[in-house]
């Protein structure tokens, strides 16, 4: 039997990761729409579409660390997805498809398997993103969410429409950094002060450009602030499975459909 799914993109547009800390992140859903099939049956693990390695690779892995977990390596009688559409996060891609991964294997997906998946996903080296990344597909809203906290939706239905994107696979952890716990502070303190104000409908400018500096800090990156932007359109980091990337977003509202 074939299953068919057509979902958003959902991407962690307000997160700083910050190694050993375990900070808010706000969960958005794109305008980016991706339609995904899986079939029993085949050899192995099969993925048929625009999925590169680094989003591949991990999967693999996922899959094989999962049937151990269950204990059913020898029942596994494989998999065939076919996936097509737009995404703009890697991380997205990961959690969607090992989600249904995981759906297939052992029935639907709720928020104490997603707890259990945790261990998995920090074993190949995942942050809390991924965590939140999962939520995102049975929460179907923005929130805001913090590991061993509940998840807080957004009062009203949003998205992210992304203009422009530019990946930063050099990214690399600065060392020694002074003041780390100051800093892990005010990023949480951002992240929360840009949910409030998502869901005002506030600009997210000034919130923004700290957060885009704390991840200079901390990675190295920074934003070309002598680019011109249109009112309304703002520039974020957002962390991906290698690096980062930053995005030329704009934010629209819409219904939950």
């Amino acid at each position: 039997m074939v299953v068919a799914r057509i979902v958003n993109e959902y991407i962690p547009l307000l997160h700083i990761p910050i190694p050993k800390r375990h900070n808010p992140l706000v969960i958005v859903p794109t305008r980016n729409v991706v339609e995904i099939s899986i079939e029993k049956g085949s050899e192995n693990l099969i993925i048929e579409g625009d999925i590169p390695d680094e989003v591949f690779n991990p999967i693999v892995i996922f899959t094989q660390l999962l049937m151990k977990k269950l204990r059913c390596e020898r029942k596994f009688k494989g998999l065939k997805i076919r996936f097509k559409g737009s995404y703009t996060n890697t991380l997205y891609l990961y959690a969607l498809l090992t989600n249904l991964i995981v759906e297939q294997l052992i029935g639907d997906i709720d928020s104490e398997i997603i707890r259990s998946l945790y261990h998995i996903d920090r074993e190949i080296g995942f942050e809390d993103s991924i965590h939140a990344l999962r939520l995102a597909l049975i929460i179907k809203k923005p929130f805001i969410w913090r590991l061993g906290e509940d998840a807080i939706s957004l009062d009203k239905m949003i998205y992210v429409e992304v203009i422009s994107r530019k990946l930063h696979t050099n990214m690399r952890l600065i060392h020694e950094i002074p003041l780390i716990d100051l800093i892990t502070h005010v990023a949480g303190l951002s992240i929360i002060e840009g949910f409030k104000r998502i869901n005002e409908g506030r600009s997210l400018r000034g919130v923004l450009r700290v957060m885009n500096s704390l991840w200079h800090i901390l990675y190295g990156v920074r934003v070309d602030e002598d680019m011109e932007m249109n009112e309304g359109d703002y520039k974020v980091f957002v962390k991906e499975i290698n690096g980062c990337s930053l995005i030329t977003f704009r934010i629209v509202s819409g219904d939950n459909t």
